[in-house]
């Protein structure tokens, strides 16, 4: 399957547009994307075959639209998203087939 690459968009604010999106085969990439406060819109989402990375994402602060997300085949990067204050997104989440790195985000308080 193909790659689903979020990046590098200094005005976006919302990806609503993914609300039927339910599976990326290869890997997703989020990053720097200074204003996206939150991943509304990938609520339908239950399986990424690659690696998911969430990085650089400022003012992100809300991931809990991923609470529907089961399986990660590769590893998850969460690195660098100062506003993210939990990990609260990842309820239903039972599979990681590498790895997790949660790494230099300053407002994390709780894993839960």
């Amino acid at each position: 399957g193909g790659d689903l690459s979020i990046t590098d968009n200094a005005s976006i604010l919302d990806i609503s547009g993914f609300n039927q999106l339910a599976d990326v085969g290869g890997g997703m990439k989020v990053y720097y994307n200074p204003q996206l406060q939150a991943l509304s819109g990938l609520g339908a989402l239950t399986q990424v075959g690659g690696t998911l990375e969430l990085t650089s994402n400022w003012a992100l602060s809300d991931i809990r639209s991923l609470d529907g997300l089961v399986q990660v085949g590769g590893g998850v990067n969460i690195d660098d998203n100062p506003s993210l204050p939990d990990l609260s997104g990842f309820p239903a989440l039972t599979d990681i087939g590498q790895y997790l790195i949660v790494h230099n985000n300053q407002g994390i308080t709780s894993i839960l």
